[in-house]
């Protein structure tokens, strides 16, 4: 019994000291001799890059393709295609010249056939195209800038404005695949100031200085309403429960207990991202309430921001609000639950649009990044100037029957009137 004791440790402390020795870095087989090459090569040019495909070799040992290449920035570089793949495509130029790349096949003891030189010219790169399509104009506050990113490449953007010194600087930096985007810089006054974009790609590639015609935009007056200005018409009379027919049209209460921040309707328009206001189930799709700004508001956007920013289980999805409408009046409707009928106008149709566009419960840097600093609905510069609003919710992320909004803030040209 005492040897058992012994012996059972004793094995284990051989197989340890067996097992410990140093890994073999040696290739997978011995030499065999180089590979043969690839043959029947042809390539289809793409953006900033080119699809290579060929036949690999009849033999066992073929661990893969490797193709070896230089970008403008000098560097050579390599990418590596497995055996089950008889394709590779390079990418990381930004201009249509002629390049070429060597390709190699591999087998498992790392030895390399001899070189097939492939040229190839590509076709223009995303950069190029981004930048071909960029623009500048005018917006409430500051400038607007709009770009197409047809090939959904991931780009980074530097959005270049002047600071309090006036020297024009980098003021936001995003990166974003979006195929139709814009970014605003605002806080500015109504003089006129520089204003410039700089685009970058992930292979170190970088547009020159986008500057617009002149080099200065004169931004168009605006300031954001006083949020304590803000009246809800509906709410105060509306009935607390959901199950039965409301008063107006639509109109239901924001103010659902334990569910909105504080009980009250009114958090949605308090300054503060971290409240809510909710309405309650069955209420979604057409959830609507209506609004006395107590200003005459010529509008240039609106602002708001989802409940749950930061919490990727809730953002883009659940309750946040994804489609809804902007009515508008200048001169108080008919409370009568109709909408055109009563005098209101519909001032836009809007959808809060995730910058990925991926999958419900999927959420990348860029969507946290844009949730974090709200979602921008501009208007239409020609409509005209409203003091009633009524904002009506069609569908929610998560295809709820209840919503919400953390914030909803009002921007324009406007005078208050009491």
């Amino acid at each position: 019994m005492i040897y058992a004791l012994y012996l059972v440790p004793c094995t284990l402390l051989l197989l340890l000291f067996s097992g410990c020795g140093e890994k073999s870095l040696d290739p997978i087989n011995e030499a065999s001799g180089k590979p043969e090459a690839v043959t029947n090569v042809e390539t289809v040019a793409t953006p900033g890059g080119v699809y290579i495909s060929y036949d690999i070799p009849n033999e066992e040992d073929i661990l893969g393709v490797k193709a070896v290449f230089t970008l403008q920035d000098g560097q050579e570089r390599e990418l590596v295609s497995s055996y089950y793949q008889t394709h590779l495509t390079i990418k990381g130029y930004n201009d249509t010249e002629t390049h070429s790349a060597r390709l190699y096949v591999v087998n498992r003891a790392q030895e390399l056939s001899d070189p097939v030189e492939v040229t190839f010219v590509p076709l223009k790169s995303s950069l190029q195209k981004v930048v071909e399509s960029f623009s500048f104009i005018s917006d409430f506050g500051g400038a607007k800038f709009y770009w197409q990113n047809e090939d959904k490449e991931n780009l980074y953007f530097e959005f270049l404005g002047e600071n309090a010194d006036g020297e024009l600087g980098a003021m936001k930096i995003i990166a974003s695949q979006s195929e139709d985007a814009s970014e605003s810089l605002r806080g500015y006054d109504t003089n006129p100031h520089r204003f410039g974009a700089i685009i970058s790609d992930r292979w170190e590639n970088v547009s020159d200085t986008l500057y617009p015609e002149g080099y200065v935009i004169t931004p168009l007056f605006e300031e954001q309403l006083d949020y304590t200005k803000i009246e809800i018409l509906s709410n105060n009379v509306l009935p607390a429960s959901s199950g039965i027919s409301y008063p107006y049209e639509n109109d239901v209460r924001w103010d659902i207990s334990g569910w909105a921040s504080g009980n009250s309707a009114y958090s949605m328009f308090d300054g503060n991202k971290d409240t809510w206001s909710h309405t309650y189930n069955g209420t979604v799709p057409g959830a609507a309430v209506t609004l006395d700004l107590h200003a005459v508001i010529k509008l240039s956007r609106l602002h708001t921001i989802q409940r749950d920013y930061a919490y990727t289980a809730r953002v883009y999805a659940q309750g946040n609000v994804e489609e809804f409408e902007v009515w508008g009046a200048l001169e108080k409707p008919a409370m009568n639950g109709k909408w055109a009928e009563a005098g209101w106008t519909k001032l836009a149709d809007f959808e809060t649009v995730k910058p990925s566009e991926s999958t419900l419960g999927t959420v990348t840097d860029e969507d946290l990044s844009v949730a974090a600093s709200g979602h921008e609905f501009p208007f239409d510069i020609t409509l005209p100037a409203v003091r009633y609003i009524r904002i009506r919710v069609n569908k929610t992320f998560g295809s709820t029957s209840n919503c919400y909004f953390a914030e909803v803030g009002f921007f324009g040209e406007m005078e208050y009137t009491e």
